[in-house]
């Protein structure tokens, strides 16, 4: 989290006023694609709510049956209800989807301009420079600096447009249980939050000892193949070919094995987090069964905690990919960012 707020303030001291109101008015639109994301879960088990009819009340529960009735002034017909709620539903669905995509669309353009004239800024910096600076290979060092800001600098802003999106859904969800039942959504927090938790900055200290052992394994893989091949005359005289294929090999298998465990420990927190949201949806059961409620009473909202918790989950695994991107690229970033100010 601490490297995304560095990325966020590097950002924010690259804009002029005018862009600065403009992504504060993207961030707000993604916490509105957030409240429509939670919205749409009202409404899908809303709709659900309305398909049982209570003889005694003569009425359908939800507010997709209120606004059914409101329009036909009938609230026994299932067909009805059905048909109507359930285009209703998808209606809204689909719209709320829409506007996800085009609100994420918005920020990710945004952010691709900004880095767009960040690049463009440097080059007019570099080719303002004086002739003589600019000879034999320093040229195309240049080329592939400009190259390489613009890749890191793209990788940062779209993780970290991710992490406010994820963020803006998280917070959303979380409310919308909140509201639903404090206790149960409190109690699930506290002890399977606290578990993720410790979970992922164990994982981020394990995988940055792995970066760190790979990072040293390919910069030993391209020592000895560099050196192998520029001095490829000097190696056949000296007939050291076979000690610098056999170290290479050494350094190659050392760095695809940190790269192997890498990947495999990439995996874990979507694994985690699986385990966690069917440990919270068992709890969920035991805590409302010891807590009176019946459990027919009760589906409604486990089927609104169990679907909140597959978004949750979703948005948690992107956040922790997103926030991994950021940690292998924030070094390269904080270096490039003072090469810019520079031009």
């Amino acid at each position: 989290m601490i490297l995304f707020v560095s990325v966020l303030k590097i950002l924010w001291s690259l804009l002029n006023r005018r862009r600065r109101v403009i992504f504060l008015l993207l961030t707000a639109t993604l916490f509105v694609a957030g409240l429509a994301e939670m919205t749409g879960m009202l409404v899908i088990f809303g709709f659900i709510r309305g398909l049982s009819f209570d003889q005694t009340t003569g009425e359908r529960g939800g507010p997709v049956a209120r606004g059914v009735e409101l329009l036909t002034g009938n609230a026994e017909d299932t067909f009805t209800y059905g048909t109507l709620g359930g285009a209703a539903v998808i209606l809204f669905i689909v719209s709320k989807n829409i506007l996800s995509t085009i609100v994420q669309f918005g920020m990710t353009r945004f952010l691709m301009k900004v880095n767009h004239r960040i690049s463009k800024r440097l080059l007019d910096g570099f080719l303002a420079a004086p002739v003589e600076s600019f000879q034999g290979a320093k040229i195309e060092g240049v080329r592939n600096q400009i190259q390489s800001i613009f890749k890191v600098f793209s990788n940062c802003f779209s993780s970290c447009a991710q992490i406010l999106a994820d963020a803006a859904t998280l917070t959303m969800v979380a409310s919308l249980l909140i509201i639903v039942n404090p206790v149960l959504t409190v109690t699930s927090a506290f002890i399977f939050g606290g578990a993720g938790t410790f979970i992922y900055w164990s994982l981020q200290k394990w995988l940055a000892q792995m970066g760190s052992k790979e990072k040293s394994a390919r910069s030993k893989s391209s020592h000895f193949l560099g050196e192998s091949l520029s001095q490829f005359i000097d190696t056949r005289l000296l007939d050291a070919a076979g000690f610098f294929s056999q170290n290479y090999s050494l350094a190659l298998k050392e760095q695809t094995l940190y790269k192997r465990r890498m990947m495999a420990m990439a995996r874990f927190p979507k694994a985690v987090n699986e385990v966690l949201l069917t440990l919270m949806i068992v709890g969920s059961v035991f805590y409302l069964t010891i807590d009176g409620s019946s459990i027919e009473a009760a589906l409604p909202t486990l089927g609104l905690f169990g679907f909140a918790g597959l978004r949750m989950t979703g948005a948690m695994s992107r956040l922790n990919a997103s926030m991994q991107k950021l940690r292998q690229e924030y070094e390269s970033f904080d270096k490039y960012h003072n090469i810019v100010l520079e031009r």
